[in-house]
């Protein structure tokens, strides 16, 4: 048995989690959400 049957059982993903996913505003929210999360940690570390 190869390692690529292990890999092929994954779960399909939900219609609702693929429109998630491919949502360019969807996208846009969550990149500014983790940019602000280590804006906010940066200025942590230098403001000490």
């Amino acid at each position: 048995m190869t390692g690529e049957h292990i890999h092929t059982i994954a779960p399909m993903p939900t219609k609702k989690t693929v429109r998630r996913r491919t949502s360019v505003p969807m996208q846009a929210y969550r990149f500014a959400v983790v940019s602000l999360r280590m804006l906010k940690m940066i200025r942590r570390t230098h403001m000490t």
